[in-house]
């Protein structure tokens, strides 16, 4: 405990920054008790994160891990898999072909992996979150007849706008923790 005492004072970060990019480094993606936000923000100022939520080559100081160590590129292969599998899981939940003639999945699985690794940098739900989020949508727009649907890519995450995928997320955490209030009328 005293080691992890003395990284966090070595690196001048509060225990919530120290947290968050602990996350952020290994991958794991759960609720917070705090604002990401608002540590990212700080985060990005300490040049631990890039102006794009990149990881930025001074979080080094963090690893435990020794990029020597043979197991270590084992581990960043095996989470590139992992991540890969879970964005054409994902990918798959989506038509091919929209009634309009677009397409609702993307062409390059890159692109939505990318997407999807750019999106669990940002925030922290949990798969099941995120695939019952994205069922929920994909079922919503199959009752509109797909009259509007974003691609796959850009629903995880699109440039200049906030993640469609964030905000279902939102929405199916909300549902849940209040579902004891609702009622039928």
């Amino acid at each position: 405990m005293k080691q992890l005492l003395d990284k966090i004072l070595a690196s001048e970060l509060t225990p919530n920054q120290y947290i968050l990019l602990y996350c952020l480094m290994n991958g794991i993606n759960k609720n917070l008790n705090f604002n990401p936000a608002i540590e990212r923000k700080s985060l990005k100022a300490k040049g631990f994160l890039s102006e794009h939520g990149d990881l930025t080559s001074k979080c080094n100081i963090l690893e435990d891990k020794d990029p020597l160590d043979p197991f270590y590129h084992k581990d960043r292969e095996t989470e590139e898999k992992a991540l890969t599998h879970q964005a054409a899981r994902l990918s798959q939940l989506f038509p091919l072909l929209l009634p309009n003639g677009r397409y609702g999945r993307s062409a390059s699985m890159k692109l939505v992996k990318d997407r999807l690794k750019a999106f669990l940098r940002l925030y922290t739900y949990d798969w099941d979150i995120i695939f019952e989020a994205t069922a929920s949508y994909v079922d919503r727009c199959r009752a509109g007849n797909f009259a509007y649907m974003k691609p796959v890519h850009n629903f995880i995450l699109k440039d200049d706008e906030e993640s469609t995928l964030a905000l279902e997320c939102e929405i199916v955490e909300n549902g849940k923790k209040h579902q004891s209030f609702s009622r039928t009328i």
